[in-house]
């Protein structure tokens, strides 16, 4: 075969290998579709989520320290489980003749066993100011399931996984410490979003920093001694993922693969900010899968696994804080006319 030829065929192969890619990546995205979207009231956004039952949610919001109980049906309002302020030791302050607890910014949660693990973001505030409160881990215990189900909080708060992270050798060039005095939408601020159990270990995700454009993972090895007993956290090596240049919103552990919601770390109605994606990770040295679903007006920030092994849906929870009615952002609305999103996400792998 001449030098001409030889370079042609290879041109060709390297097309069709291209071509090959496409399909696949045409595939995944063709396996997905989103439906049954509906509308949960009392918290303008779901930013974690643990299903009780297949067809209830706990649910959290980053804006208050109270833990919810939803059903995925259309229009279900969030009834109350458990109040964090004093189990936390939030104390309220009156601005404005009402009463106002600093909020915890709870943004992650993964259960193992009866035991549900929720994870404050541990970043500063939009000024910069290192925030106490935010820089929580804790356990509740889960008891019955739908709308039966009730929580109590188990062991005791960890408020020092920060430092634990600065101490950790593997860990210092990320310099957390500094990333933490930074306000969390900046870029190389801190920002964790995401807690995601597989077997006994529990993996932080963090929407920011996101080091040399990759994602940063880091395996919690030992979450219940650090609960039950305050022992140290024991961290295994960090994972640095290629999400295109996002940090990590949500994961979770569905079927043989993590699911992973990827955002960018500025907000999401930020000019330059990219849209949110949806990737599929077998974990290991694997590279993570864009699985090209087009979220919309959505913003996505938690993922819900139901415990039903034949189920192929996923329900996405929407953060929809900043999202405008009549010019008004929901946050900012009376508690009861806040609201958000979820959709259930359904096919794929």
């Amino acid at each position: 075969m001449s030098k001409h030829a030889q370079f042609t065929f290879r041109i060709k192969a390297i097309l069709l290998m291209v071509e090959l890619m496409a399909l696949v990546s045409s595939a995944w995205s063709a396996g997905f579709n989103m439906i049954d979207p509906a509308s949960h009231t009392g918290a303008p956004d779901g930013s974690a989520g643990i299903a009780v039952g297949k067809e209830h949610f706990i649910g959290v919001t980053d804006e208050n320290n109270l833990l919810r109980l939803y059903s995925v049906a259309d229009g279900s309002k969030g009834v109350p489980l458990l109040d964090l302020n004093p189990l936390l030791g939030i104390k309220a302050k009156v601005k404005d003749g009402k009463e106002k607890f600093d909020e915890c910014d709870l943004e992650g949660a993964a259960q193992i066993g009866d035991r549900i693990y929720w994870i404050g973001s541990h970043g500063a505030n939009k000024d910069g100011k290192p925030k106490k409160e935010r820089q929580v881990l804790f356990a509740t215990k889960v008891t019955a399931s739908g709308a039966e189900t009730k929580l109590e909080m188990v062991g005791s708060v960890y408020r020092t996984l920060l430092d634990d992270l600065q101490a950790n050798h593997d860990l210092g060039s990320y310099k957390l410490g500094e990333a933490a005095k930074k306000p969390p939408k900046e870029e190389g601020a801190l920002n964790i979003e995401s807690l995601c159990t597989a077997r006994d270990a529990l993996y932080i995700g963090f929407r920011n920093p996101v080091p040399e454009g990759k994602a940063l993972v880091v395996p919690l090895a030992n979450p219940e001694a650090v609960i039950a007993e305050g022992k140290p956290a024991m961290f295994g090596k960090p994972i640095s993922l290629d999400l295109g240049g996002l940090g990590i919103r949500d994961m979770v552990w569905w079927r043989d693969s993590f699911l992973i919601i990827a955002g960018d770390y500025r907000d999401r109605f930020d000019s330059d900010a990219k849209p949110s994606k949806l990737f599929s990770w077998k974990g290991g040295d694997d590279q993570p899968v864009d699985l090209q679903v087009d979220f919309g007006d959505l913003n996505p920030e938690a993922v819900i696994v139901f415990p039903d092994k034949k189920s192929n849906r996923v329900l996405i929870l929407s953060d929809d804080g900043a999202r405008k009615i009549d010019g008004v952002a929901i946050k900012d609305m009376e508690e009861s006319k806040q609201s958000f999103r979820s959709i259930w996400l359904q096919g794929g792998l």
